[in-house]
């Protein structure tokens, strides 16, 4: 299974910035810090990105249960892109 960038789209919020954002949200404490992060990565997003890009923060892509589990993703692991390509609208897609 491999994906790559640039699927067909313009723009994007890169996946890498949703990444980012939940592991800032993760490594504070701070209730106004977890906010301010989130508002950040919300008013960056397409209105076409919001429901993909809060479903996979929560743990809940919009397509439900995508049938991989910890044993696939370790197998599935590769060497990490020198630049990060792949946007919340390229994952989304994907896992249509």
């Amino acid at each position: 299974m491999v994906l790559s960038g640039g699927g067909g789209r313009l723009g994007g919020v890169l996946l890498d910035a949703l990444v980012t954002t939940a592991d800032t949200v993760a490594a504070t404490r701070s209730r106004l810090a977890k906010v301010d992060a989130l508002a950040e990565l919300l008013n960056r997003l397409a209105p076409d990105e919001v429901a993909p890009a809060v479903g996979m923060l929560v743990g809940r892509p919009r397509q439900g249960r995508v049938g991989v589990g910890w044993r696939g993703l370790g197998a599935a692991m590769g060497e990490p892109a020198a630049e990060a390509t792949l946007t919340v609208g390229d994952l989304d897609a994907f896992l249509d």
